[in-house]
């Protein structure tokens, strides 16, 4: 399990999909920590739009909701997406 410094959310960063900068942002962690926890498998997957790489919002809020763990997460995922 995670410990991340949330911080309190910015006003511009309240987009459907986040890119790593944002979800760093939002976790209180640096973008290249976001990667490396997302090559561990210790954050949500993100998807993949044309060239780019975006996190949805809502996964990233859950995941948080979940306390940062992961095996929370997918099962809460699970329920959600049926």
């Amino acid at each position: 399990m995670l410990s991340l410094a949330v911080r309190p959310s910015d006003p511009n960063i309240e987009l459907a999909l986040w890119n790593a900068a944002d979800v760093g942002e939002y976790l209180g962690i640096h973008q290249s920590t976001v990667w490396t926890y997302l090559a561990q498998g210790l954050i949500p997957a993100p998807i993949r739009l044309g060239g780019s790489v975006k996190w949805q919002r809502a996964d990233i809020v859950l995941f948080l909701d979940c306390d940062c763990d992961m095996k929370k997460f997918r099962q809460r995922k699970r329920v959600q997406d049926r």
